[in-house]
């Protein structure tokens, strides 16, 4: 109701001749405009508590997605040191069977200078 002025006016005029009852409702009708205000503001409220939840949420699966790329980071850094450790021993065996080959070679050469 826009203009509830006519109503305050029929209302004042009828004051005390209705019963209780009729004279609460016409009371509520005259100011229902005084409610409008509250009603947006409530309107409002309503909103503002949709788009908060809408945010939480929206902010949850941020969380998620950076809290699930941090595992694989974590994961990466696991693997790359495992990796590095697998090239050093790698290294370390490579060195070995070098140093092995070497002694082979010169068991080789020792053993044909002595043929001959």
């Amino acid at each position: 109701m826009d203009n509830s002025d006519l109503v305050k006016v029929n209302f004042k005029a009828i004051h005390g001749q209705v019963p209780a009852n009729v004279e609460e409702a016409l009371f509520q009708a005259a100011n229902l405009e005084s409610r409008q205000l509250q009603y947006q503001k409530s309107t409002e409220c309503l909103a503002d508590r949709a788009a908060q939840a809408q945010l939480k949420e929206e902010m949850l699966q941020v969380k998620f997605v950076a809290d699930e790329k941090h595992k694989s980071i974590g994961n990466l850094q696991v693997s790359c040191a495992e990796l590095k450790q697998k090239i050093a021993d790698l290294s370390a065996k490579r060195e070995a069977l070098l140093a092995k080959l070497k002694q082979v070679k010169e068991a080789l050469t020792q053993a044909k200078q002595e043929k001959s």
